[in-house]
């Protein structure tokens, strides 16, 4: 059985890999992986997330043992604090794939509305702004 692991967004996927052959230790075919991945694709992000049931169950379905979340108004600011936060979690030894789930670069699209128009066809979003940011 195979559950997903949290996806945030649709940039986001599991990978499951089933070695052909005779395939490394696990611990080794990852440490290779946690090398090679970032090296071929240097703008993704990569984490190996526990495989087994106990593990998961102790994360209470998060998809790391430490999970820290931010909240706040200012967005910008949120992430400062969170890169400043994941700077520090990083130099703890024995930290592995640390990261910032929630990914700030989405596309988005810029629509401006001729409201009089759009409500001559019966759309409003019950807002008097004209410009509006889609996810």
């Amino acid at each position: 059985m195979h559950a997903t692991s949290g996806l945030i967004g649709a940039g986001d996927a599991d990978i499951v890999v089933s070695p052909r052959g005779e395939p490394p230790s696990t611990t080794d075919y990852v440490r290779r992986l946690r090398t090679d991945l970032p090296r071929e694709f240097p703008s993704t992000t990569f984490a190996f997330l526990p495989a087994d049931m106990v593990t998961q169950i102790l994360n209470f379905g998060l998809p790391a043992p430490i999970d820290i979340q931010i909240d706040g108004a200012d967005i910008e600011r949120n992430r400062e604090i969170a890169n400043q936060i994941l700077g520090e979690i990083r130099q703890v030894s024995g930290i592995v794939d640390a990261r910032i789930e929630q990914a700030f670069d989405y596309p988005t699209f810029k629509i401006t509305v001729d409201r009089t128009k759009a409500a001559q066809s019966g759309h409003t979003n019950g807002r008097s702004p004209t410009t509006c940011s889609i996810p």
